[in-house]
């Protein structure tokens, strides 16, 4: 009889994305946003552990197979947990209603009463060991017509690292004082190859304020010796994102080749007068990207690139789930 083929090894670490259907942009050879969620909730024996900023989904499509599996997971005794934002709660209300009914712990994060923003961060946790972090929201919509990026990781460190936070503001939703840590995980880890740091923001509603995610990005580009590539929805220079419109002009003056590239869906004064006056500089490129129109029609709140990372010499990265812009 033939041999059996053995299972090739599941990399510790992989690229996850989102390209928008009928448009030419991405890499098809990375996994696809909803095939990774749908492993990883089909994969979870104990738990499952969502931050997201809202939850919206229609009768049909990949992301009702989301919300069905997570549905099916609570069937199968794993415990589902989720945390949302207050202001798109009273938006987005149907798909809530729908988890909560079926067993999933929602929660309401209204982040507003602590800084006047929003609960913004979208990942997944399961079973305290593997996770997602990236830029897709759960809705329908960023799943088959919106450009997505985020990162699947299997380790513990970093799980951990997610998990205080998911704790952080699982209990902070609640109205209750979070959890100390008598020992924090530490910054830096080996996942693979790799040296992994998990960053988030804002600083101030941190269990480690260690992890905020402004200092190592604004130190990376100032090292940057070649290249600086970074892809956002939009630009800004309101309050914070003026250091790293800074940082950026610093480079360029250096003689590192900076490229920006943002969505053409943010049209407002203010931030159009910010990537012209970026795009000005000598040694700064800004593309604006245009996703064409689906064949179905037009499609609110859809077909822009909506990935936030940046790229260092080929030798940093940050991905995640910030703007960038105020």
């Amino acid at each position: 009889p033939p041999r059996a083929t053995a299972t090739p090894p599941r990399p510790v670490l992989s690229l996850i994305e989102t390209v928008p259907a009928e448009a030419q942009l991405g890499a098809s050879t990375l996994t696809a946003t909803h095939v990774a969620w749908l492993r990883l909730i089909g994969a979870a024996a104990r738990s499952i552990d969502i931050e997201q900023f809202y939850v919206t989904a229609r009768r049909r499509g990949r992301m009702r197979d989301v919300l069905e599996a997570l549905k099916a997971a609570v069937k199968r005794r794993v415990k589902v947990r989720l945390v949302v934002d207050a202001k798109f709660a009273r938006l987005y209300p149907e798909a809530l209603e729908e988890l909560g009914a079926g067993g999933v712990d929602v929660r309401i994060l209204d982040v507003a009463k602590a800084t006047g923003g929003v609960q913004h961060a979208k990942f997944m946790l399961v079973d305290a060991a593997h996770a997602y972090v990236g830029s897709a929201n759960f809705d329908w919509r960023s799943l088959e017509h919106i450009h997505e990026l985020g990162v699947e990781v299997h380790d513990g460190h970093v799980a951990a690292a997610l998990g205080a936070i998911f704790e952080h503001d699982y209990r902070l939703a609640a109205g209750l004082p979070p959890l100390v840590s008598s020992s924090p995980e530490p910054l830096d880890v080996a996942v693979g190859a790799h040296r992994v740091r998990l960053v988030a923001s804002p600083k101030q509603l941190l269990p480690d304020p260690r992890r905020w995610e402004l200092p190592p990005m604004l130190d990376a580009i100032a090292k940057a010796k070649t290249r600086v590539w970074l892809q956002t929805l939009s630009h800004s220079t309101a309050d914070q994102f003026d250091a790293i419109d800074s940082a950026l002009r610093e480079a360029a003056s250096r003689g590192v080749k900076v490229r920006l590239m943002v969505s053409n869906w943010i049209k407002t004064r203010e931030r159009n007068d910010a990537l012209a006056e970026l795009a000005a500089v000598a040694g700064i490129e800004v593309t604006v990207v245009t996703v064409p129109t689906h064949s179905a029609g037009f499609i609110p709140f859809a077909r822009v690139i909506h990935a936030k990372y940046i790229v260092v010499d080929d030798a940093w990265s940050w991905l995640g789930s910030s703007n960038l812009a105020h």
